[in-house]
């Protein structure tokens, strides 16, 4: 290989400048859009814990505790629901309505009015173990300064009996935050792949003419997306969903603490809609590129507000209703609800359902299109 020459290359470079200065928008445009999806991304995902959601039992029901709630209400951090027993409590925990919780039992005013420690049980959901870290110090946290309040040379006698906070971590105790991790990248590679293949076989038949073939059969669009759905997700479920929960319970020892029925369940919901995602991206798409561009672009965003990486709560109240149009959204809890929490198919209906509804729709339009094209 020569070796290089000043003159040449000043010749290449005064010649690839003069092109970026005849046409600025190449390096506008890149520089305007990245700029626009940065600022937009990070005031929709703001991942701080600005609210913590916490569940309260009080079984007491006297003044002793609702002085304590009182205190959790002054932190402002706090957005307190009741419920009426510690079965409740939990029901929520399991469904991502609550944070975090703490059961007054019935005998606390009695123990506080002795004198002695009075026990309270704190549960905190460590499916994300740094959310579930933070909001369980959050929630120590206005405990330990209230008992500093109670054991003051100010107080009355009468109220110096601490507080004894009993802490149950629910669902990761050892706070294992590859589990976390896991369960929400393992939809996120499902729905990139499987639209991705579907779409780009789509695409070639339109490029290849095979739609025109299908005009000389009997068979109808929707019959023909039917019968691909269905050996897609046949295909796609021994590879694509058992074979890598085997291998994250053999290497990384994440849990199936359900049943892998509801979880397959589940999973050919889900690859419905992703099949059927990709098979619309390549129908109203022109290109190849167009339709991996949309791809992207769409697989990106639904990462973003499917509480995969960071809590769905954490998003912006004028972006949570669009969570509920987001398939990797409820994929994301259905998966952690089996898996992590060892929840049945009745407790997380509303996710089966709600991937059923967004299969169904994406299934009817993406075949009325397919079939417009096909005439």
């Amino acid at each position: 290989m020569s070796h290089l020459a000043p003159p040449r290359l000043l010749v290449i470079l005064r010649k690839e400048f003069a092109v970026v200065r005849n046409n600025p928008g190449m390096v506008l445009k890149p520089a305007v859009a990245l700029t626009l999806v940065l600022m937009l991304v990070v005031y929709l995902v703001d991942s701080d814990n600005d609210v913590v959601r916490l569940g309260v039992v009080d079984e007491s029901r006297s003044e002793f505790s609702r002085d304590l709630t009182s205190r959790y209400d002054a932190a402002l951090i706090f957005e307190i629901s009741t419920y009426a027993s510690a079965a409740d409590l939990n029901e929520a925990i399991d469904l991502a309505e609550i944070d975090a919780g703490i059961i007054i039992p019935s005998d606390f005013a009695a123990e506080r009015g002795a004198g002695r420690p009075a026990p309270v049980q704190v549960i905190v959901d460590a499916t994300s173990p740094s959310n579930g870290s933070t909001v369980g110090a959050y929630v120590a946290g206005v405990m330990n300064d209230y008992n500093r309040t109670l054991t003051s040379s100010s107080a009355p006698p009468t109220r110096r009996g601490q507080i004894a906070a009993r802490l149950n971590v629910l669902h990761n105790a050892a706070f294992v935050s590859r589990w976390y991790l896991f369960t929400g990248l393992l939809g996120i590679l499902w729905l990139a792949n499987v639209s991705q293949t579907v779409g780009v076989l789509v695409m070639k038949e339109k490029e290849q003419g095979v739609l025109d073939l299908w005009r000389t059969t009997a068979a109808r669009p929707w019959e023909i997306l039917f019968g691909r759905t269905l050996t897609y997700v046949a295909m796609f479920l021994p590879t694509a969903c058992v074979a890598p929960l085997v291998a994250g319970q053999l290497v990384y020892g994440v849990p199936m603490r359900g049943s892998m029925l509801d979880l397959l369940l589940g999973a050919s919901l889900f690859l419905i809609c992703a099949l059927s995602i990709g098979t619309l991206f390549a129908v109203i798409c022109s290109s190849m590129r167009q339709m991996m561009m949309l791809l992207l672009f769409t697989t990106a965003w639904q990462t973003l507000m499917s509480g995969a990486f960071a809590p769905v709560e954490a998003l912006q109240d004028w972006a949570l209703p669009l969570v509920v149009f987001n398939p990797l959204g409820h994929w994301v809890v259905i998966i952690r609800g089996v898996m992590l929490k060892g929840v049945g198919i009745e407790t997380l209906l509303p996710h089966y359902l709600s991937l059923l509804g967004l299969g169904a729709a994406l299934f009817i339009v993406s075949a009325w299109l397919y079939q417009k094209q096909a005439r």
